[in-house]
């Protein structure tokens, strides 16, 4: 085998177990595709909370802001790794705690979607949310 058939196989076979063993790694919140940042602030933060991550970020809104200004700020900030988007993520990992690492020790698919259906059946849909979205080896 020629040497540059040679190095091509062995990347080929080094590379093929990474790839078919997802990656337990937990995504940055700007990580995540930007599409999905709208939903996640509007399903996994409350207004007070979204309110309390502006404010902790020292982000001033003008006077009677209404919260469609104040659910763009953190859209827009949470495809950032600035303080903003910083401050969404944490706030977000202490909120859903349990179920982020739940869904981090869970496998396979079907597994999966036993765990999604637990956790809407039980009003947890904002945990749920956050913790799948979060998760590199969720499909």
């Amino acid at each position: 085998m020629p040497p540059d058939m040679l190095t091509a196989a062995h990347h080929h076979l080094s590379i093929e177990p990474a790839a078919a063993t997802p990656s337990r790694r937990r995504l940055k919140l700007w990580e995540i595709e930007a599409g999905y940042h709208c939903s996640i602030v509007g399903t996994c933060l409350t207004p007070s909370t979204a309110r309390q991550v502006v404010r902790r970020a020292r982000v001033q809104l003008e006077p009677g802001a209404q919260d469609y200004h104040l659910h763009s700020l953190l859209v827009s900030g949470a495809a950032q790794s600035g303080v903003l988007g910083r401050l969404i993520a944490k706030s977000l990992d202490q909120s859903f705690g349990g179920s982020v690492r739940r869904v981090g020790a869970t496998t396979g698919e079907a597994e999966l979607a036993a765990l999604w259906d637990e956790l809407c059946g039980k009003g947890e849909i904002a945990a749920g949310y956050w913790a799948f979205m979060s998760h590199a080896h969720v499909p």
